[in-house]
């Protein structure tokens, strides 16, 4: 597969990427001009959730989803590219060569703890970072907004985080980007999968985390060819890390008492012994993450994540090269980048 094709369509997928942020800042622009005219009060949370949805999920991706679908060509397209395959008795269609290992609906529940391992290992990266570049700047490196925006209405956070989201994301970073890319190479198409759907989210905080599971997902998509699975299972992150999870620590924070002390042991203890609920389902969390971080490298040292490819595409080291050379790829990072800087320096986020 010559590496300039696989950078032209990097590239373009880059642009359209850039093209999405900005089409779902017009629309939300534009969504609040009209909420502010047809409505006669201060907007909310809830109606930010709803022009969030309607900005990013019924106008930015499907535009550039439409896009991407007539500019990157899938492998039908691509057969008669001069250079598309070498020369193989394999056909374009064929499967990849026998070696990798199948995931099973085994696999499938024993990512179940691996994502929680994800989560709470890139939260804390993320989180790191943020802090350091806030003390940097000189300010306070809070994600309050995304904490008060999970902490509202229950139902409106289900409907918008638990159920839009998710299937709309999953439906165009990993099924659209995927079947577009992977005929250029399944390993590659993993990469730019998760790494592009990490950037999109511009911040800090979720960065690392959602790299890590969308590389996941994007493993579990591409094996098994049923999108069902990604959608589930993100379903499941965004209910426990989106409406659980800020309500039971936000109830801690809230009950910790004025001049309360982590160095006394008796204080820990009795708050321990009052908030039992709240902190065994806290500790359960981190235990679950404990078995996960060891299935993960179990999987790791037994090659279950390797994945094999089809005769002709891409090297690993080729992808990657175009991948980090291509004009719009570099430029949709420097903008990801940009926004997540600026709303962390600002205090937006």
């Amino acid at each position: 597969m010559p590496q300039h094709i696989i950078r032209r369509d990097l590239s373009t997928l880059g642009f359209f990427l850039i093209l999405a942020i900005v089409i779902a800042n017009l629309a939300s622009i534009l969504f609040y001009a009209i909420a502010g005219i047809v409505v006669d009060r201060e907007l909310g949370v809830l109606d930010f959730l709803i022009i969030n949805a309607a900005s990013n999920y019924a106008v930015a991706l499907p535009s550039a989803g439409w896009l991407i679908r007539r500019s990157i060509p899938t492998i039908a397209v691509r057969q008669g590219q001069p250079g598309w395959y070498e020369q193989s008795a394999a056909s374009p269609s064929d499967p990849p060569s026998a070696g990798e290992i199948p995931f099973r609906v085994r696999d499938i529940i024993a990512f179940i703890p691996m994502i929680a391992f994800f989560m709470i290992s890139g939260d804390l990266i993320g989180t790191g970072i943020a802090i350091l570049l806030g003390d940097t700047a000189g300010v306070d490196a809070i994600n309050s907004q995304v904490m008060e925006l999970l902490s509202g209405n229950i139902w409106m956070t289900i409907l918008f985080v638990v159920i839009i989201a998710p299937v709309a994301e999953e439906l165009f970073f990993r099924k659209l980007l995927i079947d577009q890319l992977s005929p250029l190479g399944r390993a590659g198409a993993v990469f730019v999968s998760a790494f592009t759907f990490a950037l999109f989210h511009q911040n800090f905080f979720q960065f690392f985390y959602v790299l890590f599971i969308g590389a996941l997902f994007a493993q579990i998509y591409i094996r098994t060819e049923k999108i069902r699975y990604t959608i589930l299972l993100h379903m499941g992150i965004n209910l426990y890390g989106g409406v659980f999870l800020p309500r039971v620590t936000g109830d801690l924070a809230e009950a910790i008492p004025s001049g309360f002390s982590a160095d006394d042991p008796a204080a820990v203890l009795r708050f321990a012994q009052e908030h039992a609920g709240g902190m065994l389902f806290v500790l359960c969390f981190y235990l679950v993450g404990l078995i996960g971080m060891i299935l993960f490298f179990i999987y790791l040292a037994q090659g279950r994540f390797r994945l094999s490819e089809r005769p002709g595409t891409a090297s690993r080291g080729d992808f990657l090269s175009a991948c980090f050379t291509a004009p719009g790829q570099i430029v949709y990072f420097v903008i990801c980048l940009g926004v997540a800087i600026y709303l962390l320096i600002t205090g937006s986020l």
